[in-house]
């Protein structure tokens, strides 16, 4: 109490008695803004902004302003080459989210792996933010995401690779480490708050090109992706997941509607 008969002394014995209460942020740990900061970057850059922006300018400039631009950054701009600065960035979102993972072993020797993610999830987070700290190695996402207006130009700059066979194959003959969700489209339909589900009996064909490349499979499953967003009802009923994963595989993409945070429904749930 003698300590603090000044004002500036009390202000200085409550921030101390703060700082003992609230938890200490971990060494490696950056400020919540740069973690929200990832996250805010890699949702709305392949879920929000390339249909938004074509939008406004189809409304605004008109129908050859939202094509032009469609056109010259998802097909017609040139590539761009892996930016490692960015992708330790948007690996900041682990910070934001609360879950574990579970990673099994390769056998030990000298081949390379192929790291198979689960699930997939929304919008693939723990994927990418834990997945993805080792820049060395990449990881495969879906064809749709380089034809997509920034989209196109994340994923380039984060040093994915598409999924294509060819695209496939040929990588792996470089025997290098690199990521995949096996799931795709079709587990990102699935996900679920409520339920666990993956997407991989009709999953082969990765398994064969491992096979065939002398590529050991190390399985990881991520606990809480499937509870960063909240899949409205009734999407997750049976019937509805039926339809949604025929129109997923036909036309490669998954329609649903679900929220994040109240105050800010794009933006993914920090966990229960």
């Amino acid at each position: 109490a003698g300590a603090c008969r000044t004002r500036a002394a009390g202000g200085a014995c409550a921030m101390g008695l703060l700082s003992k209460l609230l938890p200490k942020r971990k060494q490696d740990e950056p400020p919540k803004l740069v973690s929200f900061l990832a996250v805010f970057t890699w949702v709305n850059t392949w879920l929000f902004f390339p249909f938004i922006t074509f939008g406004a300018l189809w409304y605004r400039l008109g129908i050859l302003y939202a094509v032009g631009f469609w056109g010259g950054l998802g097909f017609l701009a040139p590539s761009m080459s892996q930016w490692d600065g960015l992708r330790v960035f948007i690996c900041k979102m682990r910070f934001w989210i609360d879950g574990s993972e579970v990673i099994g072993s390769a056998a030990k020797g000298s081949k390379p792996a192929l790291h198979c993610h689960h699930p997939h999830g929304a919008v693939g987070i723990n994927g990418m933010s834990k997945g993805g700290m080792d820049t060395k190695i990449k990881a495969v996402v879906a064809p749709l995401c380089f034809r997509m207006p920034l989209c196109r130009q994340l994923m380039e700059a984060l040093g994915a690779i598409t999924s294509e066979k060819r695209a496939f194959q040929k990588y792996m003959q470089t025997g290098q480490d690199f990521a995949i969700l096996p799931g795709g489209v079709e587990e990102v339909v699935l996900a679920d708050q409520d339920r666990e589900r993956i997407y991989l009996k009709r999953r082969k064909g990765f398994i064969k090109y491992a096979l065939e490349s002398g590529y050991d499979l190390v399985p990881v499953y991520h606990l809480g992706e499937t509870q960063l967003f909240r899949v409205l009802w009734p999407q997750t009923a049976d019937w509805a997941v039926r339809l949604r994963l025929r129109i997923a595989q036909r036309t490669q993409l998954a329609i649903g509607i679900g929220y994040g945070c109240l105050w800010m429904p794009n933006l993914l749930r920090q966990g229960e």
